[in-house]
């Protein structure tokens, strides 16, 4: 028995590390940079939800990803992902007595 009940080839095995180290610059490069943390946490989700996700997550498919949690918790960790961003790239916001609660509602 192998990784998720049947054997994986070499083809296999080169596939997983490709998108592993794939998924490994994406997050450099969106930790790294500001341009890079604006593209992929701003513009690739607005083309997603426009172009994709209607027809991908739509109700009734048979991954189940069409409920209104599925959408609430994808958009919630994008809002985390801007909120922080704004807050690491603006210091000036970072010091408003408002923005100390937007901390402690993701330390608890």
């Amino acid at each position: 028995m192998g990784l998720l009940y049947e054997s994986t080839g070499f083809v296999g095995w080169g596939i997983w590390f490709f998108v592993l180290f794939a998924l490994m610059a994406f997050n450099e490069f969106s930790r790294t940079t500001k341009w890079g943390g604006i593209t992929l946490f701003l513009v690739v989700p607005v083309v997603l939800t426009i172009f994709v996700w209607p027809t991908t997550a739509a109700p009734g498919n048979e991954y189940g990803t069409g409920t209104w949690f599925n959408w609430v918790k994808t958009y919630s960790a994008l809002a985390g992902c801007l909120g922080f961003m704004l807050i690491r790239y603006y210091p000036s916001i970072a010091k408003k007595s408002g923005c100390f609660c937007f901390h402690l509602g993701f330390l608890s």
